[in-house]
């Protein structure tokens, strides 16, 4: 039978696949979704069961997990639910996002929540998320950590390499943005550049099942559309 070509990986107990921009996750029973491809593909093989485990938005591209069963999928979504989850994404925004590891050019209500060491960019700022959208939100805001690190860039554009230790609605767009650099494509957090799909990608996950003595880890290459 022939295999899904979005599938990376498959066992007994799960599949990771590799979302394209575009496609939703899960969708209603008449949608297009990811979710309704891989359970089609599962029915062919006599299986009827499939469990998302966690999401992308839809024009967000790269790796998300499906159980085949409860007892697999209650396990796995504990350990998103309990940052026991190495989660990576490359995003792109404009060129002098690097101006942000100084912290003298930090606005001063960002100087306590904003860190940069070794390399890395530590970004905590809370954020609150109604249904469509999050914003920073210190007082009603739930603790959102993202660490961003320079991968490459141009005179117009910067590539980031983005390690996401907490997992809040909409985190990595909502916080790129309020510091001033929206990702390219994105028009939900006012990118200035909407002739782009959103260039956000998924590209890295990395978890330890019980019983099993070596992490699963997943790598999806980068869409060629992020070479700058």
């Amino acid at each position: 039978m022939k295999k899904n070509k979005m599938i990376i990986f498959e066992n007994d107990d799960f599949i990771v696949a590799n979302k394209p921009c575009g496609l939703m996750t899960m969708g209603s029973r008449s949608q297009d979704s990811l979710y309704a491809r891989l359970l089609e593909y599962l029915k062919q093989k006599g299986h009827t069961r499939l469990y998302a485990v966690h999401r992308l938005d839809k024009d967000c591209s790269g790796l998300l997990v499906f159980a085949k069963d409860r007892l697999v999928y209650k396990e796995i979504s504990e350990l998103f639910q309990n940052r026991k989850v190495s989660k990576k994404y490359y995003a792109i925004v404009d060129s002098g996002f690097s101006e942000l590891y100084d912290r003298t050019n930090l606005p001063e209500d960002l100087r306590h929540n904003v860190h940069a060491k070794n390399e890395t960019l530590t970004i905590k700022l809370p954020l609150y998320g109604i249904k469509t959208k999050s914003r920073v939100d210190k007082t009603k805001g739930k603790q959102a950590i993202t660490e961003v690190k320079i991968k490459d860039e141009n005179a117009e554009r910067c590539l980031l390499d983005i390690n996401l230790k907490t997992g809040r609605f909409h985190q990595i767009r909502c916080h790129l943005s309020y510091l001033g650099y929206p990702i390219i494509g994105d028009e939900l957090y006012k990118s200035s550049h909407l002739d782009s799909r959103l260039l956000l990608h998924s590209y890295y996950l990395s978890f330890k099942l019980l019983g099993i003595k070596k992490p699963f880890v997943f790598k999806s290459p980068i869409p060629p559309e992020f070479t700058i």
